[in-house]
């Protein structure tokens, strides 16, 4: 019979098994431990694993498309937020994992900017948000958000909030052209994977209707004198606050 080495999680610092041979996976990669009558070793693996097979990152999504109806409003909200400071929102995504269900909720947002010499309000491409309350029974399961004007793709700053949990999380852009752009991504474990928005998102348009009230509400704009003072985090934290990560109270 092929011997097996064992394998040990490293969940104290002192921990090990008795034997010759093991691996040890650890919060920094995966370590050969040998352990003989004249020595005991602890080597980082950056090789294959002997008698192990290889493995690949990979993503197989198991939750439903998002509905047609709620991307409609989200979509009108981030319409009417363009048309009146051609600015950026964002719309955090809940999902009922047993009544496979979602619900969408647009937390309290800033947006800073500046009024243009005809008095239009103009945004910076910038937004600073807070978190929202999950609801009972549904788990924090990612974004929406949008690119006003510009093409809908992952930017740095988009990256780096993703990395706070993981989840799926969607960009819209192109507001005030004849067509939108969409993407998509789904994180996990700190890695991004790409995903076809089609896989996930229905073919919609932004409706007539107008924007729900409640969500407006939250939304303000800050108008700043440049775009150094809009740097500044909302309530002058240095940054917003994460959707991602967020417990029931709303806290991260």
């Amino acid at each position: 019979m092929k011997y097996q080495p064992p394998v040990l999680l490293k969940t104290e610092p002192d921990v090990h098994v008795e034997d010759r041979l093991y691996y040890e996976v650890a919060s920094n990669g995966i370590f050969q431990v040998k352990d003989t009558a004249l020595y005991r070793s602890v080597t980082q693996v950056t090789r294959d694993v002997p008698g192990l097979y290889p493995s690949r990152e990979r993503l197989e999504m198991r939750f439903p498309p998002l509905p047609a109806e709620p991307i409609e409003e989200v979509l009108a909200f981030f319409a009417e937020v363009y048309e009146r400071f051609e600015g950026e929102a964002i719309v955090t995504i809940f999902f009922d994992p047993v009544a496979l269900r979602y619900r969408f909720d647009a937390p309290p947002q800033r947006i800073p900017g500046y009024r243009d010499y005809r008095g239009k309000l103009r945004a910076y491409l910038r937004l600073d948000y807070k978190s929202v309350p999950r609801p009972k029974g549904y788990l924090l399961f990612g974004t929406i958000h949008s690119h006003a004007d510009l093409s809908a793709y992952s930017s740095g700053v988009d990256c780096d909030d993703e990395r706070f949990g993981d989840g799926l999380h969607i960009v819209y852009g192109h507001f005030g052209s004849s067509a939108l752009s969409r993407s998509a991504g789904f994180v996990s474990g700190g890695r991004r994977f790409h995903v076809e928005p089609a896989q996930v998102l229905p073919d919609c348009r932004v409706p007539k209707e107008p924007a729900r009230a409640d969500w407006m509400a939250r939304v303000s704009f800050e108008e700043t004198k440049s775009w150094a003072e809009a740097a500044h985090g909302w309530n002058g934290d240095g940054k917003a606050t994460p959707v991602i990560g967020a417990d029931e109270t709303g806290e991260a």
